[in-house]
């Protein structure tokens, strides 16, 4: 899926990526440009390059989980 014409954004990484941030696309092509320390100083859109999209999605997963509120489990 583009999120915008100047990168691509695989489906299941967007729609977790919109769920998180509510919705605001803005916010999601921020974080997917942006360095991130987690990942090596690399943005998550080098991952998708790379074709380590896998190792991405399962980052983000974990991230998520981590970060769910007990009433939401």
């Amino acid at each position: 899926m583009l999120l915008s014409a100047r990168f691509f954004v695989p489906d299941e990484l967007r729609q977790l990526l919109l769920k998180f941030f509510n919705g605001d696309g803005r916010k999601v092509g921020r974080w997917y440009t942006t360095r991130n320390p987690l990942l090596g100083d690399l943005t998550p859109m080098t991952f998708v390059k790379q074709g380590r999209e896998d190792k991405l999605m399962n980052w983000v997963k974990q991230q998520l989980a981590e970060n769910e509120r007990p009433d939401e489990k």
